[in-house]
């Protein structure tokens, strides 16, 4: 057999594996990718006093409901012309809904009216349940991209467990600027961000709870049966 023509598949492979190490090194490195999770929650001085009113006795916080878009671990940015990217490199350590759950329990637990706060994935009883819809939870760019804020929007509603029925709605929404578009900034405005919105929420939910226990005994009285005389004669 011609040893030339036992060389051609050694050559042509030789080949093949250069020209493929020559293509990785000319390719583009992929970018580390940097994990955020938000700020330790902020209670505000107004919120750090007690209050008399009463919590909204055990509250069940479920994570908000949201597009495929926003049940994610992306860091999105919001363009003038309607435009959704995601921040190359940059990621939440748990999607939106789970951030905010977790943002709205903890803003309850420190708050401190409630008999207790637990999660949608805890097996008790609760007295109100607190469900919500994602809206926005975006970095946006106002006119130019000089201009930079945080948006988070949630539709918010308390349901009766028992009756399965709606108790109260409302929307909440909070802006807050970012001052630059470092990395640290954005992630900051959506600590505070959240921090109002939690903040808002419990208000809110601490108000309907406390009108409940005031209906409550209005109604038990007014359906209690009443003693009639019995005539004797």
């Amino acid at each position: 057999m011609n040893t030339s023509a036992r060389m051609i598949p050694v050559a042509a492979a030789t080949m093949t594996l250069v020209l493929g190490l020559s293509a990785c090194s000319v390719l583009p490195k992929t970018a580390p990718m940097v994990t955020y999770k938000l700020p330790d929650y902020h209670i505000a001085q107004a919120e750090s006093t007690p209050r008399a009113v009463p919590g909204p006795g055990a509250l069940r916080v479920y994570a908000p409901e949201s597009s495929r878009v926003l049940d994610s671990e992306r860091l999105f940015i919001a363009q003038p012309d309607g435009r959704l990217s995601a921040w190359q490199g940059v990621r939440w350590a748990d999607p939106a809904p789970v951030l905010l759950r977790d943002r709205i329990v903890e803003a309850f637990m420190r708050d401190g009216r409630s008999t207790s706060v637990i999660t949608d994935s805890t097996p008790m009883s609760a007295d109100m349940e607190l469900r919500s819809t994602l809206r926005a939870f975006q970095l946006e760019y106002r006119g130019t991209e000089a201009i930079a804020a945080v948006r988070v929007r949630l539709d918010v509603q308390l349901v009766d467990p028992a009756k399965r029925t709606a108790i109260a709605s409302r929307r909440f929404e909070a802006i807050q600027a970012t001052g630059s578009k470092r990395e640290a900034d954005v992630v900051s405005a959506f600590g505070v961000a959240t921090d109002v919105l939690a903040g808002q929420i419990v208000e809110w939910a601490v108000q309907v709870g406390a009108a409940r226990l005031r209906v409550a005994p209005e109604s038990a009285s007014n359906h209690a049966p009443t003693a009639s005389a019995i005539s004797t004669d």
